[in-house]
């Protein structure tokens, strides 16, 4: 039985998804949100929203882009969020409204999101500071 767990474990890191890096992760102006940017790999990053009392599930993501490797995420209040992304980046995925976040369903709290495509230096941008509320 001790043999197993290793092989086990082995297994489902083999299976499992790739590690995430987060670029950043920024809370809403009340704190009950969150809001992350991750590098899925080198040539994509997502976007995940999520309850501040949950933890992030990469696999849930509400925008995504190829080629452009930063962000700068700008909560406007509760329910509206920006997202700053390279122009010229490729958008592969990108939902507009969510009822409820990224990882949980709600009918009655949609938040709306925005996107802008903004100038940068090889698909990054030159700032050290992406989070804003």
């Amino acid at each position: 039985m001790r043999g197993f767990v290793p092989l086990l474990s082995a297994l489902l890191v083999s299976c499992g998804q790739q590690p995430v890096e987060l670029i950043v992760s920024c809370p809403s102006p009340s704190g009950a949100q969150v809001a992350s940017l991750m590098r899925l790999s080198a040539q994509e990053v997502a976007l995940n929203i999520r309850p501040a009392d949950m933890a992030l599930d990469a696999g849930m993501r509400s925008f995504v882009i190829r080629h452009g490797y930063d962000g700068v995420l700008s909560w406007l209040d509760e329910r509206h969020l920006r997202v700053d992304y390279p122009k010229d980046a490729i958008v592969l995925m990108r939902e507009n409204v969510l009822l409820g976040t990224t990882q949980t369903f709600d009918a009655g709290h949609p938040l709306f999101i925005g996107y802008r495509p903004v100038p940068s230096v090889h698909g990054r941008f030159m700032t050290d500071r992406r989070c804003f509320r």
